[in-house]
């Protein structure tokens, strides 16, 4: 997010220098930064070492222009990093899994989140970005993405089968006796994630969280966390459980961390 707002500043602003940093007194928190691109988005180098992370990515952006001119150079960058982790796990099959996980998430970002229905004034194309951040930590795939758009709570709001869907969460969760109030806004992100498998779906359209959760099942470590509007949902494979929560103040836009786990033979 921080790295997201520094992006949509500058280009606001038309000023790629318009943010710079004083100092930083961490050399880990500077090479942290460094390692996810930071001082290359703000044209500083306070450090020359290396990488903490040596095999780790940058924060990789993705832009509606690239969208248009079917310009995958990003995509590409996260795939090719995501195929070297899972190699050396040595599980041929986690290729499959680590690709069809990505390529299904990055499908879904593109068709709601800057629609021009959501907005007064329509987002200008330069502003209407993606960010993603994948990792391999051990035996975890970690992969999230954020945007500055409608949010989740907003976008579901539109769907014909929304307020059916989002009634019958109601319910359940007052059958489960919550101790605290959910909000609207976590309900209807727990839609988005059901709707894929719920009796509402009307087309073929819509699986990308239903999906990512599918994908985090399949580890017994796994767990998917969504922030957007006021509402946080979280979702972990131990247990089986669900978390609503209600934030205290709203969260601009979408995002979304999961992951997969790698059975690996070497640690990567």
């Amino acid at each position: 997010m921080l790295y997201a707002n520094i992006e949509q500043i500058q280009k606001e602003r038309e000023d790629y220098s318009v943010i710079k940093t004083i100092a930083c007194k961490s050399k880990e928190v500077s090479l942290l930064l460094r390692t996810y691109g930071f001082w290359n988005l703000t044209g500083e180098s306070r450090i020359r070492s290396n990488k903490i992370y040596p095999d780790s990515l940058d924060i990789c952006t993705m832009t509606y222009a690239s969208h248009l001119s079917s310009d995958k150079s990003a995509l590409r960058k996260i795939l090719k990093y995501a195929q070297a982790s899972v190699i050396k796990t040595g599980m041929q099959e986690g290729r499959v899994l680590a690709y069809n996980a990505i390529t299904e998430s990055i499908s879904n970002v593109w068709q709601h989140a800057y629609d021009d229905v959501f907005f007064t004034q329509p987002v200008p194309e330069e502003l209407r970005n993606w960010w993603f951040i994948v990792q391999c930590i051990h035996d975890q795939f970690y992969i999230a993405m954020y945007d500055m758009g409608a949010g989740i709570p907003t976008t579901i709001s539109k769907k014909p089968w929304a307020a059916a869907l989002i009634e019958t969460i109601s319910s359940l969760i007052e059958l489960r006796g919550y101790k605290v109030v959910v909000s609207p806004d976590a309900k209807s992100i727990k839609a988005a994630v059901d709707y894929g498998r719920s009796r509402f779906k009307q087309d073929n359209r819509g699986k990308g969280l239903t999906e990512a959760k599918d994908f985090v099942q399949q580890n017994p470590q796994g767990s998917m966390l969504i922030f957007s509007g006021l509402g946080h949902y979280e979702y972990k494979t131990e247990g089986d459980d669900e978390l609503l929560e209600t934030l205290s103040s709203p969260f601009r836009g979408t995002l979304i961390q999961w992951n997969l786990r790698l059975e690996t033979k070497n640690e990567c």
